[in-house]
């Protein structure tokens, strides 16, 4: 999520700080991005929690001295009414929100922009046949992928690292996995 609404976080902070040109040492900057992500769009993490474990990611990084700004920051976002209902449009370029207006028109485009900041399904790549059955009998219901035999999409339960783990699955999007099977051929594809 915070990468998906990365453009639209980075001006929701930036809107705070005092020198509205700052750069910000690496760490600082994801971590403003992390903690308004969680107090715009989530709400399990108490608003005291989640500002404290965002200071803290600072001061514990190489952006030390920005920790206070960091906090300053993100009570400044917390304050702000909610639900917090963004314009899907605002998390692309805008060169290129351009670019699909005039290719397909205002209605696409929204279309193509709401959708690409929908979460995903959860999908999963089996690494064994025996995968799916250990799952099924983990309580995690699934069904088959769209385009693969190896990808599955979780419809119902809860999946850990450590159930993965034991039974050679991993999270991997269906078309991730598709970009693998067309052009891996047994290599790795980063």
């Amino acid at each position: 999520g915070t990468l998906r609404w990365q453009l639209v976080m980075d001006a929701e902070c930036r809107r705070f700080f005092m020198r509205p040109d700052l750069q910000l040492p690496e760490d600082a900057l994801l971590s403003l991005r992390v903690g308004a992500y969680q107090l715009l769009f989530l709400d399990r993490i108490p608003v005291h929690a989640e500002i404290f474990e965002s200071v803290e990611w600072v001061k514990y990084s190489g952006a030390a001295r920005q920790a206070g700004m960091v906090n300053a920051v993100l009570r400044k976002v917390a304050a702000l009414p909610k639900p917090h209902n963004f314009d899907a449009e605002l998390a692309y370029p805008e060169w290129m929100v351009v670019r699909w207006r005039k290719i397909y028109g205002d209605d696409i485009c929204r279309q193509i922009c709401e959708e690409g900041q929908r979460e995903p399904r959860t999908a999963l790549r089996l690494l064994t046949p025996e995968a799916e059955a250990a799952l099924l009998a983990a309580g995690i219901t699934l069904v088959p992928g769209a385009f693969l035999r190896k990808a599955r999409y979780v419809t119902s339960g809860s999946i850990s690292d450590s159930i993965l783990a034991q039974v050679r699955a991993q999270f991997q999007d269906e078309g991730s996995q598709l970009v693998a099977e067309l052009l891996g051929n047994g290599r790795r594809i980063l």
